[in-house]
């Protein structure tokens, strides 16, 4: 990981690029120093895992660059947290990585909207999603999730728009219901009476709620039920409990 503007810049991720050919990872941290100039180089390289946190000059034509380059066909675990220049544009680019299969999008332009939410759900090769600190977001992406995302097997929503202190609305949940490989599921809040709807996806292995829910949900199910649906903090932007699946 390079952490700091002091660490590495455009010229220093250009120059590992070219000389790095068997680069695989990449995670930049607490930088102001990278911008879309660093990802034409990222782009035209073969990485599998891409790690952006606090890189305010990232932008959508960053990601373009991704969606554009080699990267497109190698490029399978992409973490994008507080990255505000990152709008639904972005996102769409988003659509042309042929391999993603893990995707956290967290605190990113205060503009993302359903746009953005619903391009994702067209990434037929995504198994693991997590979506955070996300305003705007509504029941309009959770259900072309469930419907488009056949292969998801995690799925996280935290503090989105949907459900920062209300439940995440039951059409969107429920239609998780029917899903054939989601395995498990965390949200920050659930309304009680959807609780059994959701239980109904026959894959589904956990269902992670808020421990503040506890006492709401703590007495209300048999053992069987007892076994899928657990209580964790919710204190961090991305849950550090969550498996992975690749």
């Amino acid at each position: 990981m390079f952490r700091g503007s002091k660490v590495v810049g455009n010229a220093g991720v250009d120059a590992l690029c070219q000389s790095a050919h068997n680069l695989k990872s990449l995670h930049l941290a607490d930088n102001r120093l990278i911008s879309d100039h660093a990802f034409r180089a990222i782009g035209s390289s073969s990485i599998s895992t891409l790690e952006l946190t606090c890189c305010p000059n990232v932008t959508d034509v960053g990601l373009g660059f991704l969606a554009n380059g080699s990267t497109s066909k190698t490029l399978r675990k992409l973490i994008l947290q507080y990255c505000r220049g990152i709008t639904d544009t972005g996102i769409q680019h988003l659509v042309n990585l042929r391999s993603l299969e893990h995707l956290e999008l967290a605190g990113l332009s205060p503009d993302v909207t359903d746009i953005g939410g619903v391009a994702i759900s067209t990434i037929q090769t995504l198994r693991e999603l997590k979506l955070s600190n996300i305003c705007k977001l509504s029941d309009r992406t959770v259900v072309a999730l469930a419907e488009n995302c056949r292969n998801l097997e995690v799925l996280v929503l935290h503090r989105l728009g949907l459900g920062v202190i209300e439940p995440v609305p039951g059409d969107g949940i429920h239609a998780f219901s029917r899903h054939k490989c989601l395995k498990y599921l965390a949200l920050y809040h659930l309304d009680e009476s959807d609780v059994e709807i959701v239980l109904g996806c026959p894959s589904l292995e956990s269902l992670v709620l808020d421990k503040s829910l506890i006492g709401t949900f703590g007495l209300m199910h048999g053992n069987s039920a007892g076994r899928v649906v657990k209580f964790e903090s919710f204190d961090k932007p991305l849950l550090h409990f969550i498996p992975t699946v690749w």
